[in-house]
């Protein structure tokens, strides 16, 4: 998807540097995008540079289709895990998924704090002098997984009251919601772990 997306980026921004308008149909790349993107006056030289971006725009289309398909499969395998951690509300496919495929081996942490830091949500603190302890996230760990436990989190804080509570004292301690969000989200880490490792549905009163 990444290398995708900066594909499409580089073909408008060859139109930019030519100074070439748009086509319509690459507003969201709807069919016949790649017609249209030749139909544009174009010399030799910029024609030969737009049809090798194109063919690599193909190329990352059929390797998206490819690895989507190999996805589905590896759900199908996982069906069980995967009807768990969807038990969380606002926890989708997107976000079971990735969270299964980016753990694997759920076994291999024996507490909260080593899932935290796996996923790069474990507080760095820092003590200096008479100061209180900073308390941002580490920069490192799964950054794509990190970003879409933070999605899920506002989704999980809107539809579950215990999460909407946790939030809440978490932003009344901390007075910044993205530091609040942050700390949902790394609740709700350990609690997709536990229920990937106990293969048990989400059960909030317990949570």
């Amino acid at each position: 998807m990444d290398s995708l997306r900066r594909c499409k980026q580089r073909i408008k921004g060859f139109l930019l540097f030519l100074g070439l308008p748009e086509p319509k149909e690459t507003e969201r790349w709807r069919r016949g995008f790649a017609e249209a993107l030749l139909a544009l006056p174009l010399d030799p030289h910029a024609r030969l540079t737009l049809e090798s971006h194109l063919r690599e725009l193909t190329f990352y289309q059929s390797e998206l289709s490819e690895v989507e398909e190999q996805l589905r499969q590896m759900a199908r395998q996982h069906g069980h895990v995967l009807t768990c951690l969807k038990s969380v509300p606002g926890v989708g496919e997107v976000v079971a998924t990735t969270f299964m495929l980016e753990l694997f081996d759920p076994e291999r942490f024996h507490r909260a704090e080593e899932v935290a830091s796996y996923l790069g949500l474990a507080p760095m603190v820092r003590h200096s002098g008479e100061k209180a302890p900073s308390g941002r996230l580490r920069p490192a760990g799964q950054t794509r997984l990190r970003s879409l436990l933070i999605e899920a989190a506002w989704m999980w804080r809107q539809y579950d009251p215990y999460a909407r509570n946790l939030y809440n004292r978490f932003l009344g301690r901390m007075g910044i919601a993205q530091k609040a969000i942050a700390a949902v989200a790394r609740k709700l880490a350990v609690i997709l772990w536990r229920l990937y490792v106990e293969r048990r549905h989400y059960r909030p009163a317990t949570a």
